[in-house]
């Protein structure tokens, strides 16, 4: 320790030397300075006392200078409440009523308080007098509608301070004028006429001109009736009225704002974002781009508005309501987007219709194919266009809102399943009669939509189209199959819906409409079978036979051209991929399919009545969309009608006969239909036996006759 000591004395020496020498000179220059201070306090004593010598020699001339002032004060006060009538009346005259009112409230103290004076008592009777001159052009411009809420507040103010006791009584007048003027502000947005200005221009004007002179009112209202008073007994009375006024604020406020966001909520929802709307350079901006910027503008204008208002704080604030105006301008923007899509689709149908309707002969299936993929690529470009543009309508939506991203997120895919039901519903409504959407007016050539409350659902109904031919059906088989295949495509569709496809809807639809082409073709033959055969009964029953009815070379004649009509379509789609899945049709749910297992416990009557149609022959079958099977469908309902009439006839020997030959014939006719032959021959078999059945005597044709004139039949057929 002693060497480090030593070490640190070595190394620091001279800075040891410098600061004894430094002391030994702070030591010299304190001694020099206690000099100085004593020789200060001599000459401060000195200066006391003169100036004590100077005050005592002056006090007398200030004592009475004190005492002119004070006099020279008061002689003002006299002559300013001596001139005050006068001033007020200056002050009326000129309109400047504010200076009139401080003039008052200066001079009123002193003449309450020296009020028994005469001379007092006489300039309060004139200054009262100018008060209520005073009061009255107050009330008078309180009244007018027109002043701006600065001018009313302001003149308010100074009749509030006129009259300090009437707070509770007034705050209803303030309430009352203000609510008229931002109701009167409110209606003129609701106007059929601000329909024609700009959405960002009525957003901007609506919040500037109601919702911030209502926060600015509301402010006004609480520094008048709900500010603390200096003193106790005003800060009681306050106390004491506070309840009051704040209710009264909040009845005052609520029905102006449920008035401005509902024009908002409105004027959003009513914003048609279709028609083009041009930007400040000329050329047309995006559709959403005016719906987007105006609910940028609410959203960031009302986050920065405070309100103190109970029933904004008990519940959701003002920036909770514009974020709900914002979600529902989207939401209403997304299905305003699928509702003019289906007008569309409605259009696009309405065209087919009129196109197909007509078409007959050799070069139909092809025109048919050729609407049908025309009308199918204008469906796909229709949808690709509204959700091309909702798709950056719900990407700035939830950038703007990200909590309600997930949301919007989902709101395309929902709207576009609605839309599938929707497409399909329509399809089927043009074909069946017992569809349960489908109105009972028929107007020829139109169709309408519209949907009503039916419990907690929406149903959509729409009125067919009129006529409906196997043709225009057969075009909408065609779109129904196009669509299966093209909107998987498109992506619309997410996992937020499970098992929901839009193909398989379309599907069913597509198969319940080929259901019905089957029905139409075969009623379009109905007729000709009908009058044939009761033809037969009535003017040709006792003619010998000779050739196959001509009703019947018609009616196979019609099969034939069916026939070729529907394969050539079909041949035209022959790729596997191209095949609809077998699904059940309109009509053909699977929980309504008969099975063995439901019938295990029941009576013996049900089991034999279950027995007896077991073999029943079924004419609607299951239908592809193959030739064979649609064609199948045809003829079965073609046969069963030969069956229904017969059974209604009465036949001699050679109506028998006739109808023998034409069963032949159409035995012979029928493979050339369709390869599946069991079913038909099953329905000729039926069709034997009920001429048997019908005939009076039954004699038969031997079967070389039979071979001759069916072969003949044959001929006719060019077969």
């Amino acid at each position: 320790l002693d060497a480090d000591m030593q070490l640190l004395v070595y190394d620091n020496y001279s800075k040891f030397i410098g600061a004894t020498d430094t002391i030994k000179d702070m030591k010299k220059s304190v001694s020099e300075l206690e000099g100085d201070i004593d020789q200060l306090v001599s000459k401060m004593d000195s200066i006391s006392d003169r100036a004590h010598e100077i005050s005592k020699v002056l006090e007398p001339k200030r004592i009475k200078i004190e005492k002119l002032v004070r006099l020279q004060g008061l002689i003002g006060k006299l002559n300013f409440l001596f001139e005050l009538p006068l001033k007020l009346s200056s002050c009326i005259a000129k309109g400047e009523l504010a200076e009139a009112v401080s003039y008052y409230r200066t001079a009123s103290p002193i003449l309450e308080r020296y009020g028994h004076i005469s001379s007092f008592a006489a300039i309060s009777l004139e200054s009262n007098e100018a008060v209520r001159s005073l009061q009255d052009k107050l009330k008078e411009r309180l009244r007018d509608s027109n002043s701006s809420p600065q001018d009313f507040n302001e003149l308010f103010r100074l009749d509030l301070l006129l009259n300090p006791g009437q707070k509770v009584e007034k705050s209803k007048a303030f309430v009352d004028w203000h609510s008229s003027r931002l109701n009167r502000v409110v209606d003129t947005f609701s106007e059929q006429k601000s329909m024609n200005i700009p959405l960002q221009e009525v957003v901007e004007n609506l919040v500037s001109s109601c919702l911030d002179s209502l926060v600015e009112t509301c402010c006004v209202y609480e520094e008048i009736f709900l500010s603390v008073g200096e003193n106790a007994e005003d800060a009681s009375a306050e106390g004491a009225g506070s309840d009051e006024h704040r209710e009264e604020l909040d009845m005052f406020s609520k029905p102006i704002l449920e008035k401005f966001f509902g024009i908002l909520r409105q004027r959003f929802g009513d914003t048609n974002v279709l028609e083009p709307v041009q930007g400040s350079d000329g050329e047309n901006e995006a559709p959403y781009a005016a719906i987007l910027s105006a609910l940028q503008f609410l959203l960031s204008r009302v986050s920065g508005i405070k309100l103190n208002v109970e029933f904004l704080k008990s519940g959701r604030d003002l920036s909770d309501r514009a974020v709900e105006i914002a979600e529902h301008a989207i939401r209403t923007q997304v299905f305003n987007a699928f509702e003019t899509l289906r007008g569309q689709i409605q259009e696009r149908v309405t065209h087919l219709h009129s196109d197909s309707i007509l078409l007959k002969g050799a070069t139909a299936s092809q025109e048919v194919i050729n609407i049908a993929r025309e009308t199918t690529d204008f469906i796909i470009q229709d949808i690709k266009l509204a959700t091309g543009e909702l798709e950056k309508l719900i990407v700035a939506g939830s950038t703007m809102l990200v909590d309600l991203a997930s949301m919007f997120n989902s709101l395309v895919s929902f709207q576009f399943r609605d839309w599938v039901n929707w497409f399909a519903n329509l399809l089927e409504c043009q074909s069946s009669p017992f569809h349960k959407y489908r109105f009972q007016t028929f107007l020829e050539g139109q169709m309408s939509s519209q949907r009503q409350k039916n419990g907690s659902t929406e149903i959509v109904k729409m009125d067919p189209l009129s006529p409906i031919t196997p043709s225009f059906v057969f075009s909408l088989i065609c779109v129904a199959n196009n669509l299966v295949l093209l909107l998987p495509g498109l992506n619309i569709t997410d996992s937020t819906f499970g098992d929901f496809k839009a193909s398989e809807v379309l599907q069913r639809a597509a198969k319940g409409l080929l259901r019905s082409y089957v029905r139409l073709s075969a009623d379009s033959v109905s007729p000709t079978i009908v009058n044939g055969i009761r033809t037969n009964c009535q003017g040709v029953n006792n003619v010998e036979v000779s050739n196959v009815s001509p009703y019947v070379i018609s009616t196979f004649t019609q099969l034939l051209a069916t026939r070729d009509f529907v394969k050539a379509i079909i041949d035209s789609d022959s790729d596997p991929e191209h095949v609809p899945l077998e699904l059940p049709g309109y009509g053909e749910s699977r929980s309504y399919v008969r099975s063995n297992k439901r019938v295990q416990n029941t009576s013996h009557i049900q089991k034999d009545i279950e027995r007896m149609f077991e073999k029943k022959i079924e004419i609607v079958a299951s239908i592809s969309f193959k030739t064979d099977s649609v064609i199948e469908g045809i003829l079965r309902f073609i046969l069963k009608a030969f069956i229904e009439t017969m059974r209604q006839e009465t036949f001699t020997i050679n109506g028998f006969q006739q109808l023998e030959v034409d069963i032949y014939f159409a035995r012979l006719v029928v493979p050339l239909l369709v390869e599946n032959t069991l079913a038909s021959n099953a329905l000729l078999g039926q069709m034997m036996k009920t001429a048997e059945s019908r005939c009076v005597q039954v004699s038969h044709l031997e079967s070389a006759d039979l071979e001759n004139i069916a072969r003949s039949g044959m001929q006719e057929l060019s077969l």
